[in-house]
C-alpha cells in the first residue's frame, strides 16, 4: 500500500532520522526506481527497505494481497522530498575541496553516492553532536573527522562555521593503511 504523502513541514524531521545506510538505499531506489525483494535479501537491504517503508519514504509492493513479504521497494515522493531536503542542505552548506573532487571523480557511483551520505547527514547536525559512529575526531584541537562511508572508503571532513563542513580528502583503507605502514617504517611514502 502507497504511503499517504507526508506534510512539507515533517520532510526535515524524517531527513534528521536518515542514517548514511539509508540515505544510501534511498539514493539507489532514486536511480533504479524499485528494488526486487530477492535482491533486498540477497544484498542485505531488507531491513534498511523496512525501515524507511516504516517511516514512509518506500512503498512496499505485494504480488499477493495474502504475503507477509513484499515482491518489490519502490521509490515514492515522500523519499524523493527527503532526497531533495539534503541536497538543498547539502548545496548550502557543503564544501567539497577540489583533492576530493578529484577522488570522487575516479570512484564509481555507488562508491560516490556512499560518501555523499556519510557526509550530508552530519550537516543537519551541530559537530558537536556528532556521534561517535558517524564521525571520528582526530584531533583535539582541530575539527577534522574521518567518516566511513562504506567498509573500504574514508572520507575527512573539517567542520567550520558558520554550520558549513568541507569534504577535503577520500581515500580507500587499503591506501590508508599503506600510508600508516611506510610512516611507522620511517621508510615514507616515496
Amino acid at each position: 500500500m502507497p504511503a499517504d504523502l507526508v506534510k512539507s513541514e515533517e520532510i526535515p524531521r524524517l531527513a534528521a532520522e536518515i542514517a548514511p545506510d539509508l540515505l544510501r538505499v534511498l539514493l539507489r531506489l532514486r536511480r533504479d526506481g524499485f528494488i526486487q525483494n530477492t535482491v533486498a535479501d540477497n544484498e542485505g537491504l531488507y531491513d534498511p527497505l523496512k525501515r524507511l517503508a516504516d517511516l514512509g519514504l518506500v512503498d512496499p509492493g505485494y504480488a499477493d494481497p495474502t504475503t507477509d513479504r513484499p515482491f518489490l521497494w519502490a521509490s515514492n515522493g515522500n523519499g524523493e522530498r527527503v532526497l531533495k531536503h539534503f541536497e538543498t542542505v547539502a548545496a548550502s552548506k557543503l564544501k567539497v575541496h577540489q583533492r576530493a573532487r578529484t577522488a570522487l571523480e575516479s570512484l564509481p557511483l555507488a562508491d560516490q553516492q556512499a560518501v555523499w551520505a556519510a557526509v550530508v547527514v552530519l550537516l543537519l547536525r551541530d559537530p558537536a553532536s556528532w556521534p561517535r559512529e558517524l564521525a571520528t575526531r582526530l584531533s583535539p584541537d582541530k575539527s577534522v573527522y574521518l567518516l566511513q562511508a562504506s567498509p573500504d572508503l574514508r572520507a575527512f571532513v573539517t567542520a567550520q562555521p558558520p554550520g558549513e563542513v568541507e569534504l577535503f580528502d577520500v581515500a580507500r583503507e587499503e591506501t590508508l593503511r599503506l600510508f600508516l605502514e611506510r610512516y611507522r617504517s620511517g621508510s615514507g611514502v616515496g
